[in-house]
C-alpha cells in the first residue's frame, strides 16, 4: 500500500471526519494526488469521501486497521512491499528469508528491508518468529490478500 494512503487512514482513525482541505495540507500534496488516493481507499472498502468531507469506513476492516494502528505503525507494516512479506509470514511464522524470495519473487534487499521494518515495530522478534498475540495479522492478510484480487 502506498505511504499516503497509510498516512490517510492513520489521520482517518484519529478523527471522526477529516477535511480534504486539511488532508492536503498535512501530508503536502496536490487535490488530483488526493484525489485518486481517496478513490483508491474508497473502492477498497475504508472510508466514505463527499464533497468537502471524509470519514472511515466502520467495516471489519478498517476496524481491524485501527486496532493495528494502535498497535504497530501502520506505513512500516503495509508500505512498498511489507504488505506482500507479511501475507506470507502470516501463514508461516518461520519461513526463513531465502524461501521468502523464492515464493514472494521479491529481491533479498526488499525482504531484509520489510523483515527489519517488522522487527522495529515489534512484529516480529527474530527474523521471522511473528508476535501477534491477538492473531490479528493473518485476518489482515487475507483481506490484503483479496485486494489485490479485486
Amino acid at each position: 500500500m502506498q505511504e499516503k494512503k497509510i498516512k490517510i487512514l492513520k489521520l482517518l482513525f484519529s478523527h471522526d471526519e477529516i477535511q480534504k482541505s486539511t488532508l492536503m495540507d498535512l501530508l503536502n500534496i496536490k487535490r488530483w494526488q488526493l484525489q485518486e488516493y481517496l478513490r483508491e481507499l474508497e473502492r477498497d472498502g475504508y472510508l466514505t469521501n463527499n464533497r468537502k468531507h471524509i470519514r472511515i469506513q466502520i467495516n471489519t476492516k478498517t476496524q481491524l486497521m485501527k486496532k493495528l494502528n494502535e498497535r504497530f505503525d501502520l506505513v512500516k507494516l503495509l508500505w512498498r512491499s511489507n504488505d506482500l512479506v507479511l501475507q506470507y509470514i502470516s501463514k508461516d511464522p518461520n519461513m526463513k528469508p531465502q524461501e521468502l524470495m523464492k515464493v514472494s519473487g521479491l529481491s533479498n534487499a526488499t525482504v531484509f528491508r520489510a523483515l527489519a521494518d517488522f522487527k522495529e515495530i515489534r512484529l516480529i522478534s527474530t527474523i521471522t518468529t511473528l508476535d501477534d498475540p491477538d492473531n490479528l495479522i493473518p485476518t489482515l492478510a487475507v483481506i490484503l490478500k483479496a485486494e489485490q484480487i479485486d
